[in-house]
C-alpha cells in the first residue's frame, strides 16, 4: 500500500486575495489493485484542470483508491470529518478519478460544476464518519436462492470403453450468495460398438447422481467452480458373433472431481466448459470366453463437456 501527501499551492484570483499564502493539503492513498488510479501529483493536476483555485484556507483531505467486488472504489474524508465514497465498474480509473477530484473541489467550496462526462457510470454516496478508520467496502448484494438447469455434450475416456460420447443434463439450487450449489445430474453414453476378432462388443452407460459445487465469481460475467459428483450408473455390454453371444448389465458407482468455467451470454443464458477425473469404485473388466480380456479400464477415467445453462432467479 502506497500513500502520498501533497500540499497544493493555491493561486489568488485578485491582488487583494494574495495578502497571505494559502495551501490545501491532500493525502492520496492507493491500495493494492488500484495502481491504475492517480497518485497525489496526478490527482492534484486533475483538480487544477477543472479551473483556477480561489482562496481556500488551510484544509486537509484524505483520498483513498481501492478495488472492491463492484470494481474500483474511492473514498474521500472531508475536512469536517464526513466521508464520500464512489464506485465505478468501468475498465479504467479515469471516470472514478474525475468524480473524486470534483468532490474534493466542491468540499473546498470551489465553483460548482456538473459531473464530468467521462464518468457516466460513477455512483456516489455520503455519510458522516465519527473516526478516521477507512470506510468498509460496500456489502455484496445478496439475492434469493435461484435454480439452474443445464444440458451438455459429454466425452468420457476410459469409463466403459477407451472413448465414449454422450449427453449430460442436470439441475441445481444456487444459494443466496451464489457461492454454493447443490443439484442432480444424469449421464447417458449410447451403445458404442467395438470390433473384436470375428465379433463385436457393444457397451453403454446410463445413470446419474448428486453434484455439489463451490463457486467463485471472476468479474461480472464469468464464474469458476470446483465440483464433486457421486453417481450410480448401469453398465451394459452385449457380445455378438462369438461362440456364445450374450448381454450382461452391472451397477457402476463412481466419484468425480471436476472444474467448470461459466460465462454469461445474455440475460439468464450462459455457456460452460468442464473437465474432471472420474474414479470408479469398482473396475469392471470386459472378457469373452476363448478371447480373453477385451477392455481393462484405468484406475482413473477422464470426462469433459461443453454446454449451456439457464438461471431462473
Amino acid at each position: 500500500m502506497r500513500r502520498w501527501g501533497l500540499r497544493i499551492a493555491v493561486a489568488c484570483a485578485t491582488a487583494s486575495a494574495c495578502e497571505r499564502e494559502v495551501h490545501a493539503e491532500v493525502h492520496v492513498e492507493r491500495a493494492e489493485g488500484a495502481d491504475a488510479c492517480p497518485d497525489a501529483a496526478a490527482f492534484a493536476k486533475r483538480m487544477r484542470e477543472a479551473g483556477d483555485l480561489p482562496d481556500l484556507g488551510t484544509r486537509s483531505i484524505e483520498v483513498r483508491f481501492e478495488r472492491s467486488d463492484a470494481g474500483l472504489r474511492s473514498s474521500v474524508r472531508m475536512p469536517d470529518g464526513s466521508r464520500r465514497s464512489f464506485t465505478d465498474d468501468g475498465p479504467s480509473c479515469d471516470g472514478l478519478a474525475d468524480a473524486t477530484a470534483l468532490a474534493v473541489r466542491l468540499a473546498l467550496d470551489l465553483a460548482p460544476a456538473p459531473a464530468p462526462a467521462s464518468a457516466p457510470r460513477v455512483a456516489a454516496a455520503s455519510a458522516p464518519e465519527a473516526d478516521d478508520a477507512p470506510a468498509p467496502p460496500p456489502p455484496r448484494a445478496r439475492r434469493a436462492s435461484s435454480a439452474e438447469v443445464s444440458a451438455s455434450g459429454a466425452l468420457v475416456f476410459g469409463l466403459a470403453s477407451p472413448t465414449a460420447a454422450g449427453v449430460r443434463a442436470g439441475g441445481a439450487l444456487v444459494f443466496g450468495d451464489e457461492r454454493w450449489s447443490l443439484g442432480i445430474t444424469g449421464l447417458a453414453l449410447p451403445p458404442r460398438t467395438q470390433s473384436v476378432g470375428d465379433g463385436t462388443v457393444r457397451v453403454s452407460v446410463l445413470g446419474g447422481g448428486l453434484e455439489g459445487c463451490r463457486r467463485e465469481p471472476v468479474g461480472r460475467s464469468v464464474m469458476l467452480a470446483l465440483c464433486g459428483r457421486v453417481e450410480a450408473m448401469r453398465l451394459a455390454g452385449r457380445a455378438e458373433g462369438f461362440a456364445r453371444s450374450e448381454e450382461r448389465a452391472r451397477p457402476l458407482f463412481a466419484g468425480t472431481l471436476l472444474g467448470r468455467a461459466r460465462a454469461r451470454v445474455a440475460g439468464p443464458l450462459a455457456v460452460f466448459v468442464e473437465a474432471g477425473a472420474v474414479v470408479p469404485f469398482v473396475r469392471e473388466r470386459f472378457a469373452i470366453d476363448q478371447v480373453g480380456v477385451v477392455y481393462d479400464p484405468p484406475v482413473v477415467a477422464g470426462a469433459t463437456g461443453i454446454g449451456a445453462l439457464v438461471d431462473f432467479e
